[in-house]
């Protein structure tokens, strides 16, 4: 092993501001350059410069970056710079975030620094805080408090990133095992440059020296009170306590600053007792404001005193976090309630260490894996200290891979490391983050899971806990996990997974591949993304091509490991039922846009999935079912039917906002249909209308990346004119950032697809109008709900698709009221809300706000009119962030 490297004597950071993200397209219109000594503040020189394009700026480069062509009038091209900036830089150490990136644009044009050695701040700021939603510059200094005046141009952001490299610098000191397996991956991936960053430390109580084999930081669940702690159990006057715990002056109101006592959540918390009680399946909507959480969570807690665990299942990992972090702590310290909580998910999830090992004794090692086994091994040792964005000691969530941000580095290693491998299966004992994890929810009082681990179980031979009593929140998505969780993988990697390190690998993935080919052949025939196979597709003359690939297939030898040799057949017998056809299930092809060729991706999922429902709600003595949006046209037929219940208590709370006096509905009825060629330029039209009406304060849902796109490169001009900051999703930034930086500056337009239309929390007036171009109708040719259609007898457009939009819609539309003193207006631009003959079931499921229907010209009197004269110029006189 060669010895460290020292640490440089000087280092110069690097920043270039471009008109393109592509050097062969783009320019250099500024270029920054400082020398620092590592370990002090002050820089020793600066080369900082504006560079003259070719061809005048666009608006939305001047939005991005903040120069104009009045300030690059009169500048040099780069080219003429070129050789002063070659003479500053030398043969340093260069240091920038995301370096490829200037670095690639700086060699592109001219500058020969190919051969300096490079630090990445982006790829260390990865490693450092494993957890953080996002390693965005700006961001990341914000959380550091890190401040550096100026306008963040070049010059600033090179500034910026010297500092978060000290910040950095801080965090990279780790136990000597660490440090020894972190050593061999850098010398493996030849980045030997980062040797010297990386430091040792001697093991302490926060900072511990961590084996791969043992779990730091997963406190020992405690064995149940043996009696109900005071005022927690539930004896005969318990619906009397619960109106205690909920009343103006009971111990909620005591100890939580600003806790309202709501005649619904009192309501609600009676109901979920109830449903305990008599041991029934009941069903509740509850709207926005009514704390819903807190009214499900008391009666639980309460059942812990005689049947343990009690059980929540949560659809998204913030609900979780927030369960596991705040809300179920501050009730157990509030009612002083000595239970334990742990947090399952799914075998996927989690970390398998013997595969990690495994992956380390490689020989070579590529960037990519490199970071991310730098990034695991730090982050299984900040489990038991300090971290950005990190879960509590004790959470159970050690080994949890989906803490970890990998969204930079693909899935590509993580399939390869996480629990469900056969392996892990086969070869991991109790030490593994999985069986810990079980460890600990089989001896927890309160069990938080998500709904994915639900299906696991539903489906499972072995139980994993018991199911006393569940409450399964945002429960309108449980069937669609359900139905992903009957899927079956039949993808490549999961073959080469099985064959690792088999003389049979080879032979078996070339064939497999080659059948693939003749399925890629069938997809791009009938020039569609997505093709289900039904019994008329398979009767094509193109499919004998299949067949045939599928007849070369070679067979399973005999003499493979008896393990491999089981799941090999396995995998061989669900891909010829996927050739074969299934009348119980939905097997479909689709490409998917991965690299400069894409893929195809084989998918196979169950028909019917309320037999695996049915073992959840026959198996669980209570079941409550909630979210905000469970019923459709006023009851809640679809959302039983989609999950197979025909009877359950039903109870539908509505919101404690008032919507009437808080929300405008402002549809327009005479705007072009959806399919019209002129109704993009309508969109686009009607969001800067807005967006300039309102200083900003705009969230714009839409149904497809391609029409968010045309919406934001028609309207950013104008937008930047004011000032108003537009941000889009995947066009200037990720979901995590462009959301922050929506909430900081009110004078901001967002436009997002569907992870945007729920999940996203906006109180106050930084978001006061939501605008919905289209309504949210899925796929016409979606191939589970056509199969289901066929399959039951059911339209599919009335039965499935009008409901399915209904949610949808209600939850865009709830995006807007998040607290009792939010007020704004939702406007729908699709006009089929008025004039389809389908129209009436989506108009009467819309919140009880004031609506208005109007023409387009008179939208911007409405507004005038719902806001007043006085808002709307306070809005125009606030600075942006």
């Amino acid at each position: 092993m060669p010895q460290r490297t020292a640490l440089p004597e000087t280092v110069v950071g690097i920043d270039v501001e471009t008109t393109s993200l592509d050097p062969a397209a783009g320019e250099i219109i500024e270029v920054s350059a400082i020398k620092y000594h590592l370990g002090e503040e002050v820089q020793i020189a600066e080369f900082t410069r504006l560079c003259r394009p070719r061809a005048p700026l666009a608006a939305q480069i001047t939005a991005i970056t903040g120069i104009t062509n009045e300030m690059v009038g009169q500048s040099p091209a780069f080219a003429d710079l070129r050789d002063e900036l070659q003479e500053f830089i030398g043969e340093s150490l260069l240091f920038a975030h995301n370096a490829s990136f200037d670095i690639g644009f700086l060699t592109y044009h001219g500058l020969k620094i190919e051969v300096n050695p490079v630090w990445d701040t982006f790829m260390l700021a990865s490693v450092a805080w494993p957890e953080a939603e996002s390693y965005n510059l700006g961001l990341l200094a914000a959380q550091l408090g890190i401040v550096v005046a100026g306008e963040h141009r070049a010059g600033d952001d090179v500034r910026l990133t010297w500092q978060l490299l000290e910040k950095i610098r801080e965090q990279l000191a780790t136990s000597p095992e660490t440090h020894q397996h972190i050593t061999e991956v850098l010398v493996k991936s030849s980045q030997e440059q980062y040797l010297a960053l990386f430091t040792t430390t001697p093991a302490t109580p926060t900072t511990p020296s961590i084996p791969l084999t043992t779990s730091p930081g997963l406190a020992a669940a405690r064995p149940p009170s043996p009696h109900p702690p005071a005022g927690g159990g539930r004896g005969a006057g318990g619906e009397v306590e619960v109106e205690k715990i909920f009343s103006a002056t009971g111990p909620l109101a005591k100890a939580i600053p600003g806790y309202t006592s709501r005649p619904e959540q009192l309501a609600m918390a009676q109901e979920v007792e109830r449903l305990i009680k008599n041991e029934k399946i009941g069903l509740i909507e509850a709207g926005t404001g009514i704390g819903k959480t807190y009214a499900y969570l008391i009666p639980l807690l309460q059942s812990v005193a005689t049947s343990r665990p009690a059980v929540v299942a949560t659809y998204t990992k913030n609900l979780q976090d927030q369960l596991m972090q705040q809300d179920v702590p501050r009730l157990l310290s509030t009612l002083e309630l000595p239970y334990t909580v742990a947090c399952l998910k799914g075998r996927r999830n989690y970390l398998c260490t013997s595969r990690l090992k495994q992956v380390l004794q490689r020989k070579s090692l590529n960037h990519g894996d490199a970071w991310l086994l730098i990034k695991i091994l730090i982050w299984l040792e900040q489990s038991g200290g300090p971290a950005m964005n990190r879960a509590p000691q004790g959470s159970g969530s050690w080994g949890d891979l989906e803490r970890l941000n990998i969204s930079h580095q693909g899935d590509h290693l993580v399939r390869h490391l996480h629990a469900d491998a056969l392996l892990c299966r086969t070869v991991c004992g109790d030490e593994c983050p999985y069986h810990q994890a079980r460890q600990a929810a089989q001896q927890a009082d309160l069990v938080i899971i998500n709904h994915a681990l639900l299906a696991q179980l539903a489906a499972s031979q072995e139980s994993i806990l018991p199911l006393q009593h569940l409450a399964i929140d945002e429960a309108h998505h449980l069937a669609d996990v359900f139905r992903e969780a009957s899927g079956v993988d039949l993808t490549e990697h999961r073959l080469s997974e099985i064959l690792a390190g088999t003389p049979e690998r080879k032979q078996l993935l070339l064939a497999y591949r080659r059948l693939v080919s003749t399925l890629t052949a069938v997809l791009s025939q009938h020039q569609v993304v997505e093709l289900r196979l039904t019994p008329r597709v398979r009767q094509h003359p193109l499919w004998a091509k299949v067949q045939e690939a599928w007849a070369s297939m070679p067979p399973v030898e005999s003499n493979l490991p008896k393990d491999t040799a089981r799941e090999v057949a396995k995998f061989m017998q669900e891909l010829q039922r996927f050739i074969a056809g299934s009348a119980d299930r939905i097997q479909w092809l689709e490409r998917r846009e991965r690299g400069a060729e894409g893929e195809v991706e084989l998918h196979d999922v169950a028909l019917d999935i309320q037999g695996a429902l049915r073992t959840i709600f026959t198996t669980a003595r209570s079941v409550t079912l909630t979210s905000a949006t469970l019923t459709t046209r006023g009851n809640f037929n679809y959302i039983k039917r989609n999950i197979g219940i025909k009877e359950a208590e039903e109870k539908t709370l509505s919101s404690s906002l008032n919507y009437q006096k808080n929300m405008l509905i402002y549809i327009i009825d005479d705007g072009p249909q959806p399919k019209a060629p002129q109704f993009e330029a309508y969109v686009a039209r009607n969001i800067q209308k807005l967006a300039l009406e309102l200083s900003g304060r705009l969230l714009g849902l839409f149904t497809s990346h391609q029409s968010l796109r045309n919406a934001y490169f028609n309207t950013i001009n104008e937008l930047n004119k004011e000032q108003i900051n537009l941000l889009a999703q995947k066009v200037t930034g990720g979901r995590h950032n462009i959301a922050s930086r929506f909430k900081k500056n009110p004078r901001s337009v967002l436009l997002g697809t569907y992870s945007f239309w729920e999940g996203i929390d906006v109180p106050g007036e930084s978001l006061s109008c939501v605008v919905i171009p289209r309504l949210p109708f899925p796929p016409p040719h979606d191939p589970i709900p056509e199969a289901i259609a066929e399959a039951t007898g059911v339209s599919q457009f009335e039965a499935i698709a009008v409901p399915q939009t209904i949610l949808k819609l209600r939850q865009g539309i709830g995006r807007l009221l998040r607290s009792s003193t939010d007020r704004g207006v939702v406007v729908i631009l699709d006009r089929r809300l008025i004039d389809a003959d389908w129209a009436a079931g989506i108009l009467a499921s819309l919140p009880p706000a004031t609506i208005k229907i109007g023409a387009e010209a008179d939208l911007a009197p409405a507004l005038f009119d719902w806001f007043g004269a006085e808002k709307l110029q306070a809005w125009r006189n606030t600075p942006g962030a």
